[in-house]
């Protein structure tokens, strides 16, 4: 048992936790959680790249980074608060493989360790993600499209250029015109 991360409800894969006094399922700022990046080998990857890989290093800030076709290759009995999936963004457009990848590292950790996805996590997806067993997510993603013109909604992306109103009635929505937002610099944007 860690002494970080405490599951309090579960409900299937998905579970309600306390890691370090934050309520999961939760959006993190990864750069605050986790000071050091570290590139993960692409997924399809051949095995002895990823295990020379775990030979140079395998932690990343307070948890362990997991390839996800061989987390047989890094987890081994750690009790770590949290374990990274690396290259998740990889999966993003290929949700049987995501959903075994989870399944699988899943199987391969303690129960109170929480799983989080970086790069991956977006309106449209985010409750799936929740449900399949992930407890911790970012805005990285988000904040990239941002950058390309897209805009996201819980119902789909769509392209700025192509929007008359926005679909979306929240109170940062209402306060912005399309207009507006298609003249206001990316970066602006992006935050």
């Amino acid at each position: 048992m860690t002494e970080y991360f405490e599951v309090i409800h579960r409900d299937g894969a998905a579970r309600i936790g306390k890691l370090e006094g934050y309520y999961t399922p939760c959006i993190i700022n990864p750069k605050a959680y986790f000071p050091k990046y570290q590139i993960m080998p692409p997924y399809h990857a051949r095995k002895e790249i990823i295990e020379y890989f775990y030979k140079k290093s395998g932690y990343f800030g307070n948890g362990k980074v997991v390839h996800p076709k061989y987390p047989e290759l890094s987890l081994r009995n750690d009790q770590l608060p949290i374990v990274i999936i690396g290259c998740a963004n990889q999966l993003e457009k290929n949700a049987r493989e995501l959903v075994e990848s989870i399944i699988n590292i899943r199987e391969k950790i303690p129960p109170d360790t929480a799983l989080y996805a970086p790069a991956l996590a977006t309106p449209e997806n985010l409750s799936m993600l929740i449900y399949i067993g992930v407890d911790l997510v970012d805005t990285t993603l988000p904040i990239i499209l941002a950058y390309q013109d897209i805009y996201l909604t819980k119902d789909g992306d769509f392209k700025i250029n192509t929007l008359h109103d926005f679909p979306c009635e929240c109170s940062v929505c209402k306060d912005v015109k399309v207009t507006d937002l298609q003249k206001m610099p990316k970066i602006e944007r992006a935050e």
